[in-house]
């Protein structure tokens, strides 16, 4: 990605984000609001509604406790008119009618019919326009039999023989004065009537139902049931009727907690599942032989108010959400906008600068980048300016390391030489391209062998100048004189002393081998650690140093050691200190130990073998850390 495009995510990061989170943190408020409102207002109107119906039903109950008393006062009334007239010589005869008439004027709003019939089945009807069906016997009708066998004042639910439509029924037994059982007067009044006084809201029309019903005993194992009597739907009124029409919620367990609630014969609301729909019922007190008032409304029509906040809440909320998603449109264009003018005052200076540096990775170290705007770019265009000329000083210096390194591996030995019953093998690897460690092998007379391990302090092209200079002078004076090594040493110092100054010094371990009796004398300038493994005892020997390092100072003190005579299957280990002091990635250092283990578990191999696994051990054990110091390391095996 560009620097254009970076530059338009980072603007829209800073811009979009916190408007896009700010949207949605108001969608949601918006959302929890509104679910909230219509939370608590579902709640307040299902209250309401429960206790409108509650006052519905009371009304009604009210009313019909109303009406019943006046009907029982008339119909007493009416009982002892008829008394009066049959005591009497000459009864009036409209008197009954008379009482009804009165009735119908006190209260004209009560719907009622009168029947009076005696017990020789003779009677008559008020209005009289209506004549009772001439195919019926009224005594064996369910009113007329009620108040015969009971003797007391009944009501009784029953078909208006005259209408077919149901009715209630208030009739009173007809004595004569001196007891007897006379016939019977009774007024009726339809249900269709009565269930007018339960008026619903005109809002909830097709979703509530005012409905009578009667609770029909059951027995054994049939359970108890509400037939309905009398319905209204629609905000009107419709009787409905006949065998089959009950009330029976979906759930067996609701239908029998709402048969519990009215049998305890009071009033009270239930929450119910009816015919698929969650519904809410309110019912009246029940009273014995009378239908109970019971009033169903569906749950959706209570809460229209609610879904219909609900629903002007989501509205305000999606309103908001498009007005959020125009500002950030218009917030994302105008930071394009920006993103694109801004940035050409930044691509530009860098287009330059990638230009030139195409240049100088194509060699040209002359590549420039002019760039003048004034700030960190322009700083950066000054440093990048600069870097050509270091390269190029850089090339040319590795280019001197190299042919350093060049030379100084014609410098050290091509090969072990070849000398009789000894197993040579020598090696080093520099951690730069030029390093201070040396090692040589020197032919000297009488079939001698002198052995060479150096390491000048520090290490790259000073260390390496210093050791060719040391080998030459070495191996000028060992050629010369190679008997008395101390001499040989005294030598050596005082060329290095006056050559190098105090900054650099050298360690250096000579040793002259003779192949004719196995012998080994050598002089040790603070080279050391030297290690000599006995084959025959199984013993680490470590050969002393004998003097300081060379060139500390110009004159020193060295004494030569030996001869000591190696035996059949005998290691001689000369190194330098970068081999046991190498350090893994925890700063441990190999150490003399492992070097120790190394060399005993190779020691029935060849020297160049020894080699191999000791230079390999050091290498695993260093691991992906970097070589930080020169490693050489000479064998010689007696076989």
């Amino acid at each position: 990605m560009g620097i254009r495009g970076k530059l338009l995510v980072l603007l829209l990061l800073i811009s979009v984000v916190p408007l896009t989170i700010n949207a949605a943190i108001n969608h949601l408020s918006l959302h929890r609001f509104g679910r909230h409102l219509a939370a608590v207002t579902r709640t307040l109107l299902t209250d309401s509604a429960h206790a409108y119906l509650h006052q519905v039903v009371e009304s009604y109950q009210h009313l019909q406790e109303r009406d019943s008393k006046t009907v029982e006062a008339a119909l007493k009334l009416e009982s002892q008119q008829w008394r009066n007239r049959l005591e009497s010589a000459e009864p009036e005869p409209n008197s009954p009618a008379i009482v009804f008439q009165f009735l119908k004027d006190f209260r004209p709003d009560l719907t009622a019919r009168q029947y009076t019939f005696l017990a020789s089945g003779t009677g008559f009807t008020y209005p009289s326009e209506e004549n009772f069906p001439g195919s019926s016997d009224p005594r064996q009708l369910p009113w007329y039999e009620a108040a015969h066998d009971k003797m007391v004042l009944t009501r009784t639910l029953a078909i208006d023989p005259i209408t077919g439509h149901p009715a209630l029924f208030t009739a009173i037994p007809l004595l004569t004065p001196d007891g007897r059982f006379n016939g019977v007067t009774a007024i009726s009044r339809p249900l269709s009537e009565v269930l007018r006084t339960m008026a619903l809201p005109e809002a909830w029309t097709g979703k509530a139902r005012a409905m009578l019903v009667m609770l029909e005993k059951g027995g054994g194992e049939t359970p108890d049931r509400l037939r309905i009597v009398a319905a209204g739907a629609e905000g009107t009124v419709s009787p409905e009727t006949g065998e089959g029409a009950y009330l029976e919620p979906d759930e067996p367990a609701e239908a029998g907690s709402l048969l519990k609630k009215i049998t305890s014969g009071q009033a009270g609301t239930a929450r119910i599942v009816f015919r698929g729909q969650e519904t809410h019922w309110v019912f009246g007190a029940g009273r014995e032989g009378e239908p109970l008032p019971v009033v169903i409304v569906s749950h959706d029509a209570i809460i229209d108010e609610a879904l219909a906040a609900e629903r002007h809440v989501q509205s305000k909320t999606i309103q908001g959400l498009m007005i959020s998603g125009a500002l950030l449109a218009a917030v994302v264009l105008i930071v394009v906008a920006l993103a694109f003018a801004s940035s050409r005052r930044v691509t530009r200076p860098l287009s330059q600068l990638a230009a030139a540096a195409q240049r100088l990775t194509g060699g040209d170290f002359q590549a420039r980048a002019e760039i003048r705007t004034g700030d960190e770019l322009e700083e950066l265009g000054r440093i990048f300016n600069g870097l050509g000329p270091r390269l190029l000083e850089r090339e040319r210096m590795a280019g001197s390391l190299a042919l350093a390194g060049e030379i100084q591996g014609h410098l050290l030995p091509t090969g072990p030489p070849p000398v009789a019953g000894l197993d040579i093998f020598g090696g080093v690897a520099y951690c730069d391209e030029a390093g201070g460690d040396y090692y040589d092998f020197i032919d000297l007379p009488k079939g001698r062998l002198g052995l060479a391990v150096g390491d000048v302090t520090g290490h790259g092209i000073g260390a390496a100048l210093l050791m060719a200079s040391a080998r030459g002078i070495l191996r000028s004076h060992a050629e010369r004189d190679s008997s008395d090594l101390p001499v040989l040493f005294s030598a050596l110092n005082r060329h290095l002393a006056r050559d190098v100054g105090d900054e650099r010094f050298m360690t250096l371990f000579y040793g002259v081998l003779d192949a004719r009796d196995r012998s080994l004398r050598w002089c040790s300038a603070g080279h050391g650690p030297v290690f000599l493994f006995r084959s025959q005892s199984g013993a680490v020997e470590e050969l002393e140093t004998t003097g300081i390092p060379l060139g500390i100072m110009p004159a020193g003190g060295w004494e030569g050691t030996g001869p000591i005579v190696l035996e059949s299957g005998d290691i001689l280990l000369v190194g330098t200190d970068g081999l046991w002091e190498a350090r893994d990635l925890a700063g441990v250092a190999f150490g003399t130990e492992r070097l120790h283990t190394t060399i005993l578990s190779r020691r029935q191999e060849a020297a160049a073998e020894i080699y191999a696994a000791a230079m390999e051990a050091v290498r695993v054990f260093r691991g992906a850390g970097r070589q930080e110091d020169d490693v050489t390391l000479v064998v010689v095996k007696v076989v």
